[in-house]
């Protein structure tokens, strides 16, 4: 209900995650309200998650003065977190249940079988994507202007022997979500350049759009001095 209702002035963040003490598996959800200047626009909104079967566990709305005190918020978790990280993501259209639980089940079993891995946590993130659908494929680098959504794995170990378990989950799920959302949608949506390792094929995130980026990389970069990350190839 509130994705159908929601504006570009609301987003939220939903997380697949270990809390401590405890570690239990958890749904945490954080919303961003903008321009609410007292709260009540925040407590209409995010009604829909406090009330009938939602039922949270733990509830709390705070106003901030900028972005800058938004993009401190989850400091003191980091502080904590496993150094070693790596992270992946891909796109999807819908928040379909079918999608959503197959992934927490992969999520649950994975990190409940190594304590190494517990902190691992996985993103869905819905931002409203109205805009995306202003600017057409031949008008930007991305070629997918459907509305969509991204989702990201974050791969944590707190040993070096897990690391590599960490990112064959990583890759393992964003593969599935993007099959998955394949198969629900019948779009085939790629992958999300902002959450690439280098390894993915530039086809499957430029698509149609490649051939006029090549001849780009060709015209002002045919040395590749940028050669990091996804590379197009002159």
């Amino acid at each position: 209900d509130w994705k159908r209702t929601m504006t570009p002035q609301e987003r939220f963040t939903m997380s697949f995650s270990r809390p401590a003490p405890h570690f239990k598996p958890s749904i945490v959800i954080l919303p961003t309200i903008l321009h609410d200047q007292d709260g009540s626009k925040s407590q209409e909104v995010l009604k829909p998650f406090r009330e009938g079967s939602a039922n949270p566990s733990f509830y709390n709305i705070r106003q901030v003065p900028d972005m800058l005190a938004v993009s401190h918020s989850a400091d003191v978790a980091l502080s904590t977190a496993p150094r070693s990280l790596v992270i992946r993501g891909t796109l999807f259209s819908d928040f379909f249940h079918e999608l959503l639980l197959t992934v927490w089940e992969k999520w649950v079993e994975f990190t409940e079988g190594n304590e190494d891995v517990r902190a691992s946590t996985v993103l869905w993130d819905l931002t409203h994507p109205g805009s995306i659908t202003g600017v057409s494929s031949a008008d930007t680098a991305l070629p997918v202007r459907s509305p969509h959504y991204w989702m990201a794995v974050q791969g944590r170990s707190t040993t070096a022997i897990s690391i590599k378990a960490a990112q064959e989950f990583t890759t393992s799920v964003v593969s599935f979500v993007r099959s998955k959302n394949t198969e629900l949608s019948g779009k085939d949506l790629g992958w999300f350049l902002n959450l690439t390792q280098g390894d993915e094929s530039a086809e499957d995130v430029f698509g149609t759009n490649l051939p006029r980026l090549s001849k780009l990389k060709a015209r002002y970069d045919p040395k590749k001095v940028w050669s990091k990350g996804l590379v197009i190839d002159p």
